[in-house]
Parts: structure tokens; sequence; C-alpha cells
């Protein structure tokens, strides 16, 4: 009878391990692990480009009619600038890439806004990458001025190339602008002198958004007029001010090289 009991016991014990085996083999097959969904999004540096330490910081903006933009700061590592695409709906999205640099130590010269234009298909199936830009005229990308009166507490981007109409003027400390005068020109230069190619400015008194002005609009007449011009020289002028009196002037001259 001993026998008999010891025997069923032990087929029992091996019937409750036979389930779990089975229980687990079928757990593992139904729940499997979740697929990655994050791709990356990343601006990469190489010896020819831009140098990451000249990076002050670096955003994607991805606009899409009918739906509010999205907005991703990228994070520094090693040669590359870099953000997850969560939170981006399925659809046909325009992204707009920006590097904004550090301001060099050449007092001549100033900080630029770097910006790179693309479509983007979403989800995406991979990661999406893009070459920082080797220079102001290289890479595809759009070179702005970027300045910062530090003393009249005023910042403004404008852009240099005439294929982009952009340009924005921010103030401090919640001040508002009371006059704005804006003025792009292109030039041919040569040894002996230059010629010019074409012009646009812009002269507002009153309006302001409290946030300061940022267009596309204005110059894209002189965008359009430049498509079958040449040109190799650029003005920019800029006369503000606020409503505390507070004045700045700025006046660059460049090159495209």
């Amino acid at each position: 009878m001993k026998t008999t009991i010891k025997s069923l016991f032990g087929w029992t014990l091996s019937l409750f391990s036979l389930m779990q085996l089975i229980a687990c083999e079928k757990d593992t097959s139904v729940d499997p692990p979740p697929p990655a969904t994050n791709q990356e999004l990343r601006i990469q540096f190489a010896p020819a480009s831009l140098s990451a330490t000249q990076v002050d910081s670096a955003i994607v903006v991805f606009s899409k009619p009918g739906s509010p933009s999205v907005t991703k700061k990228l994070v520094a590592g090693n040669n590359v600038f870099s953000t997850t695409s969560e939170g981006i709906s399925s659809g046909t999205w325009k992204a707009e890439w920006q590097i904004f640099t550090k301001k060099p130590n050449d007092p001549s010269t100033y900080a630029r806004q770097h910006v790179f234009i693309q479509d983007m298909v979403f989800p995406l199936t991979a990661p999406r990458s893009v070459t920082a830009p080797s220079g102001d005229w290289n890479g595809g990308w759009l070179p702005r001025v970027h300045v910062h009166d530090a003393a009249k507490g005023f910042i403004y981007i404008v852009a240099m190339d005439f294929s982009d109409p952009y340009y924005a003027v921010f103030t401090k400390d919640q001040r508002k602008l009371r006059y704005l005068y804006l003025d792009r020109i292109a030039k041919q230069a040569n040894a002996t002198g230059s010629a010019l190619v074409a012009a646009k400015s812009i002269e507002r008194f009153s309006n302001f958004p409290a946030s300061g002005v940022t267009d596309r609009q204005h110059f894209q007449s002189l965008t359009e007029e430049m498509r079958q011009k040449n040109w190799n020289r650029g003005e920019i002028l800029i006369e503000l001010l606020d409503t505390q009196d507070e004045e700045s002037t700025f006046y660059y001259l460049y090159n495209k090289q």
C-alpha cells in the first residue's frame, strides 16, 4: 500500500511540473517583449563639419497643417546631438532642425542659427540623422546671424541667405517694441566695387506682440526676386526702440563664400 501511494504521489508531482512547464511556454509566446517605438533623431558632427563644442544648443521643430507644432530639444553626446520621436503623431511633418552656436571669441563676427528643413513621415522605420553644416554656405543649411545685445536687452535673428525670408526680434523683461526698422541688401561685389542686386526693408511703429516679432512673410517677395539673380555680398541693418526708450542699432556686412 505504501508503494502505491508513493507511486501515485510521484506521478502527481510529475504531472504538476509538466503543467507548469506548459504554462510557462504558453506565457512566453503570448507576452513577447514590447517593440521599440521611439526612433532616434540626431545631428551628427564630423571632422569636416562644425564642431560640437561650438554648439550652445540644438532643437528640431515639427509642424503640420491642422496640428500644433512640436519642439524637441536635442541632448549633447559624443559628436552628436540627439532626441527621440516620442509624441509625434502619424503623418507627414515638416522638420526644422536648428543649431545655435556659441558667441565666437572674434568680436568682428557673431553667433549663428543654422537651419535645415526637410519632410519626415511618421512613424519612423529607422533613426533619422542629418550631418551638421561645415560652414555658413555648405551642407544645405541656411545661416542666420544671431545677435544678443545684452547691454540693451535685445535679441535679433536675421536670415543671411536670400532664399530665406526669416527674421525675429525679442526684448527682455516684458518690454515691448515701439519701433522696428530692418533692411536686407544683396550685392554683387568684385575687385573694384559692388553693385546693388536687390533690397527690401520693413518699418513698423506699433502693434508689436508682447513676445516680440517672428516673421517669414514680409521678405518672401525678396526671396522670389532673388531666385534668378546672383549675389556674393549681403548687408543687414536693424534699428530698434522699445517702450522704455532703449535703442539698439546693428549693421552687418558679410560675404557669401
